[in-house]
């Protein structure tokens, strides 16, 4: 019995012994998986703030062209009340006048009188002594009514005249409103470059800059276009002169008398010896055809002829 104690506390032991050592592991284990747990959610953490600072100039960024492109939306291109129409005019007119070199002279020193300028101009000299070409003026837009009178007054005769216009008003707006805009941002891009912290971010930023300010310029370009034509009308003038050249005598070289008449004499005489051939080879090629056709007429006008002695009675004698 004795013995059997031993045993018996000496397992209850060992039971204990492993129980306690076993609480203990699992108390390390919880202990390294809430560490663990916590350095994961440091790491987060770490990894989200940087992530953070790394994404509020691209957010800032994106803020900046939603403003902008609502802001262009809600303007739109609604023509401001009170603003002057924006009007582009052109023009063709198709002229006679007496002397080109003249007409020519007079139109491009009007244009120069009228603060305008000759842009294009062409001549080309034809062999009638005829001369035709176009110019292409400039003049200011309250000033074409004039260059168009002058242009009358020194033509004979106007053949063609056509002027039309086209309205960029509502062009223009937007264009000013888009520009207007596109400074914006380009003024917040500045401030983001200027407190850029990274390489990346300062290399974004001006990568971003760098495409508004072509726009920029486009836009600018385009208003400068519009503006300067409209303030500047286009007229196409095609000018043609009368250009009737009175010939001159012929000189003894040019006029050739006595080759003209041997040319005139051998023309003439091949001319009847071609007829005469002519007709010989017609009646050769149809003398299948016309020689029966002889005979038969030949035989036809002696049967009448007998036809009519034999009915034609006798003359009596007195």
């Amino acid at each position: 019995m004795t013995k059997m104690k031993k045993i018996v506390g000496s397992l209850i032991g060992v039971m204990l012994l492993l129980f306690i050592v076993g609480c203990s592991n699992t108390e390390q284990m919880e202990m390294f998986d809430a560490g663990n747990m916590e350095g994961a959610d440091m790491n987060v953490a770490t990894d989200y703030s940087v992530s953070e600072e790394g994404m509020e100039e691209e957010a800032a960024l994106e803020k900046v062209e939603l403003d902008t492109e609502i802001e262009t939306e809600e303007r739109g291109s609604a023509v401001p009340e009170g603003m002057e129409r924006m009007i582009i005019y052109t023009g063709d007119m198709e002229v006679e006048v007496e002397s080109y070199d003249e007409a020519e002279q007079q139109l491009t020193s009007t244009a120069q009188s009228l603060g305008g300028f000759i842009v294009e101009s062409s001549k080309n000299e034809h062999e009638d002594g005829h001369t035709s070409g176009y110019l292409v003026a400039r003049v200011p837009q309250e000033r074409l009514d004039d260059f168009v009178q002058e242009v009358k007054e020194t033509s004979l005769s106007i053949h063609y005249q056509q002027l039309s216009g086209s309205d960029v008003t509502e062009e223009y707006v937007d264009l000013e409103a888009r520009l207007k805009s596109k400074r914006v941002m380009e003024e917040r891009l500045i401030t983001f470059l200027e407190e850029a912290d990274s390489t990346e971010n300062l290399l974004k930023v001006s990568n971003d800059l760098g495409k508004v300010q072509e726009e920029i310029e486009q836009l600018v370009g385009r208003m400068n276009y519009l503006e300067d034509r409209v303030r500047y009308a286009s007229m196409t003038i095609s000018i043609r002169d009368r250009g009737i050249e009175v010939g001159s005598l012929q000189g003894q070289n040019t006029l050739n008398t006595w080759a003209n008449a041997k040319k005139l004499f051998m023309d003439t005489t091949n001319g009847i010896i071609a007829f005469f051939s002519g007709l010989v080879v017609l009646l050769i090629g149809f003398s299948p055809i016309l020689f029966p056709l002889i005979v038969i007429a030949v035989v036809m006008i002696i049967l009448v002829r007998r036809k009519k002695k034999m009915s034609t009675p006798p003359v009596q004698e007195e």
